[in-house]
């Protein structure tokens, strides 16, 4: 791959280990342009720039992209590693780069919670929807696609973009219209002029028409009924409905209830 110009991170990694150049290399062909020859006044530090990574493409990323988590570990991920080295402060400020139809993020990190002069670079490469494609570190370990630095790293761009998110749903919470007052003057009626729903249930009743039910039209309905090997109400007590039900309740009286309490 020629036409750009190489870091001497990868000049470096030609002359030492010609495996590890052309992993890099296969990395960047995406965008045939290496993220280490960046200089920092070419960086956006505009958070605005930032894609929207979120949770859910860390994930992806790190268990169905690479595996180098499982789903119960990412379970508990504030109790691993990167996270804490993410939440120590080790991930310095994040800048972007568009190229093509990808957003470049580089970053510098402290190499380890406990060493704080010793200094990394880490370029993580996204998509313009926030879908993580690949990533790399100066450490021995981010010759891979994955290490806890580019882990802290992408821990870090998920945070900024979950608070910008976060701004700009207040910024317009804020701008929506207070609720107006009721512009509708109350006026006085008499209490018996006033609708209290018996008036509308009437005209309903006078609007719908519908002629009452005799003793006919009631067995007739209750014949519907049975036909459908169904129970109503009024079958125990319109005949001869009422002559087909054998069960007999029989409520105790008041001193039987007493007497059976008593044990007499």
């Amino acid at each position: 791959m020629e036409g750009y110009n190489k870091s001497h991170y990868l000049l470096d990694l030609e002359r030492t280990s010609k495996e590890a150049a052309e992993g890099y290399l296969e990395k960047i062909k995406l965008i045939n342009f290496d993220p280490f020859s960046v200089e920092e006044h070419e960086l956006d530090y505009d958070i605005e720039a930032i894609p929207n990574v979120t949770a859910a493409d860390v994930v992806s990323y790190l268990v169905l992209t690479h595996k180098y988590y499982t789903k119960e570990q990412m379970i508990a991920y504030k109790s691993l590693k990167p996270y804490k080295y993410f939440k120590a402060g080790c991930v310095g400020k994040i800048g972007s780069k568009h190229i093509k139809d990808y957003v470049l993020l580089i970053t510098k990190v402290q190499a380890s919670i406990e060493t704080q002069d010793a200094k990394l670079k880490v370029w993580v490469l996204v998509q313009a929807d926030g879908e993580i494609l690949t990533a790399h570190c100066t450490c021995m370990v981010g010759l891979g696609e994955a290490c806890d630095h580019i882990i802290g790293v992408s821990y870090a761009v998920e945070h900024i973009v979950s608070k910008r998110e976060f701004k700009q749903f207040i910024a317009r919470k804020a701008t929506l219209p207070n609720p107006t007052h009721c512009l509708i003057e109350p006026t006085a009626a008499q209490v018996a002029d006033m609708d209290w729903g018996e008036s509308t249930v009437k005209r309903l009743e006078t609007e719908l028409d519908v002629p009452a039910l005799d003793m006919q039209g009631i067995q007739s309905l209750l014949e519907d009924i049975e036909k459908l090997n169904c129970r109503a109400a009024l079958m125990r007590v319109v005949p001869p409905f009422c002559d087909r039900y054998e069960e007999q309740v029989s409520l105790p009286s008041d001193f039987d209830a007493h007497d059976k309490a008593d044990g007499t």
